[in-house]
């Protein structure tokens, strides 16, 4: 055989094998994100299985876990326009839950922050299971209230 032949047979061998190392990889990663894409799709199955009550306890869970804050569930109605009261050391923080599937618009922002404003709280929080409207954004961006949507819920309970 001529050298070559060698060459180009060794040459075909180690082209193949990076070939299938890069298929490898990729294919991890690939899994990873189907992993990741499947817990998310299992806890927002929770969230939808949730009564919107047992969203506000997971909220308040979920407050206490990631922020450490010490927090207080609010009534179950006329609450004044904040679901949970949290406390970051003695700083008082309102934080609106809204259990929903349909995107959070603007109103509901300006309500929680009305909240905030009649009761000279400084810091809110808005966390919903689903998302916020464009205009919900832009309108949070100017108030002090922390916007939180389904799936950030979801990443930072996880991370």
């Amino acid at each position: 055989m001529e050298l070559t032949a060698v060459y180009t047979i060794i040459g075909f061998l180690l082209f193949g094998m990076i070939v299938i190392k890069i298929n490898k990889k990729y294919l991890v990663k690939e899994k990873k994100l189907e992993w990741n894409q499947l817990k998310v799709y299992k806890e927002r199955q929770r969230f939808y299985n949730m009564t919107p009550r047992d969203f506000e306890f997971y909220v308040a869970a979920f407050l206490q876990i990631t922020r450490e804050f010490k927090t207080q569930v609010t009534q179950a109605s006329k609450d004044g326009g904040k679901d949970i009261i949290a406390y970051d050391g003695k700083e008082k923080i309102y934080v609106e839950v809204k259990h929903w599937k349909g995107n959070v618009g603007r109103p509901a922002i300006q309500k929680l922050e009305g909240a905030m404003s009649a009761d000279r709280v400084k810091r809110g929080y808005f966390i919903t299971s689903s998302g916020f409207t464009k205009d919900a954004l832009a309108y949070a961006n100017k108030t002090n209230i922390t916007l939180i949507d389904g799936n950030e819920l979801i990443r930072q309970m996880h991370s």
